[in-house]
């Protein structure tokens, strides 16, 4: 018989794993994939990445997919490898995007869009989406053919940048700014994954069009360290983010948040 304290043990132990796939998606986002598949794996969840310098959380991109940008000592040693390179994997970890409606209004920010990668590969054209999307600037949008291309075809997508250049012909303004060229419909739900600062408006200007807070899902991905539970330093009140999380409705969320500085909103 196996003990429980023991198998729990065995969930962190790193699974090795072959790089088979490369791709630049910007100066420093790169999105590499691995040869061992994770078919159980949710939109929405993550992984722990591991290298010699260390072990970071990553959304998932799709069941072999990992998309995130060089920030850091692990983060850059990661984004160093290349094809034929191992890297270590645990997980899948925490839960995942809501996928009981038939329509969604997603906001994603910057390097958020990852696990929305995941959900629109598995969603898009069975379901009802209007995808909306900001970066900073037009060399900083992540997954551009994806964006421009692919995902039109099966989706209503609205790309936006906070500052143009002379050869951007689209949209320019925060994310939710686009907000206004959309009309919410009745039992619809809200997706949204980004900076904080970003997330909050977002929140607001959702309900102030009249959703309801226990359709609105936020991706509140932070401090996480050991993705289970153990080391307690993602809580955000009562809840671990890698446990519970990283998927909250604003409506089980949000007096959590307005303790840590969020404006009580809905």
């Amino acid at each position: 018989m196996i003990d429980k304290g023991m198998a729990k043990l065995e969930t962190l132990i790193p699974l090795r794993s072959r790089i088979v796939s490369r791709k630049e998606e910007s100066l420093d986002t790169v999105t590499l994939g691995f040869d061992r598949s994770l078919p159980s794996a949710m939109p929405g969840q993550f992984i722990m990445a591991s290298t010699t310098d260390g072990e970071v959380p990553i959304s998932l991109a799709g069941e072999n997919l990992i998309t995130f940008k060089r920030v850091g000592r692990t983060t850059g040693k990661l984004h160093g490898l290349g094809v034929g390179d191992f890297i270590g994997i645990r997980g899948p970890y925490g839960n995942s995007w809501p996928s009981k409606y038939d329509s969604y209004v997603i906001l994603a920010g910057g390097i958020g869009i990852p696990p929305i990668r995941f959900f629109m590969d598995r969603y898009a054209g069975r379901k009802d989406i209007t995808l909306l999307y900001g970066a900073r600037n037009p060399s900083e949008i992540i997954y551009r053919e994806l964006l421009m291309e692919e995902w039109p075809r099966k989706a209503n997508v609205l790309v936006t940048v906070d500052r143009g250049d002379e050869g951007w012909r689209g949209n320019v303004g925060v994310v939710t700014s686009l907000l206004n060229k959309v009309k919410l419909r009745s039992g619809e739900a809200a997706l949204i994954i980004g900076p904080e600062v970003m997330m909050m408006h977002a929140v607001k200007d959702l309900l102030g069009m009249g959703m309801d807070p226990g359709d609105v899902y936020l991706s509140l991905e932070r401090h996480m360290e050991c993705g289970v539970g153990f080391c307690g330093h993602c809580n955000i009140g009562k809840h671990y983010v890698c446990v519970d999380g990283p998927i909250f409705s604003y409506k089980e969320i949000k007096g959590e948040l307005a303790r840590e500085g969020w404006p009580v909103i809905g």
